[in-house]
């Protein structure tokens, strides 16, 4: 049973990544970014400055150094590699071709 249900707290995250087909997500409390499995950013946003997510500052130098760490994490939670689906015509519900 999870953490929130049973009322023990366990290390809190500082982060939050996800996968939805073949985009990534990461964000953390200042920034969050999207990009595509093979680690190119779509969109970079500063959720202090811009909490609706209006404003991509992807283009922006600063932002290289964001994504660099988006990307570490994302490879980290995703045990070292993103797998790649994009030919794979079939998988089963854990993402496994057959």
């Amino acid at each position: 049973m999870g953490s929130i249900i049973n009322g023990k707290r366990k290390k809190v995250r500082q982060y939050l990544t996800s996968r939805y087909g073949d985009s990534l997500w990461y964000r953390d409390e200042k920034y969050c970014v999207i990009m595509s499995i093979d680690g190119k950013s779509r969109s970079v946003f500063n959720l202090q400055k811009d909490p609706l997510c209006q404003k991509n500052i992807a283009s922006n130098p600063q932002a290289m150094k964001i994504i660099e760490k988006a990307w570490l994490f994302i490879l980290k939670d995703a045990g070292g590699s993103i797998p790649d689906y994009r030919k794979v015509e079939k998988t089963d519900a854990l993402g496994e071709k057959y």
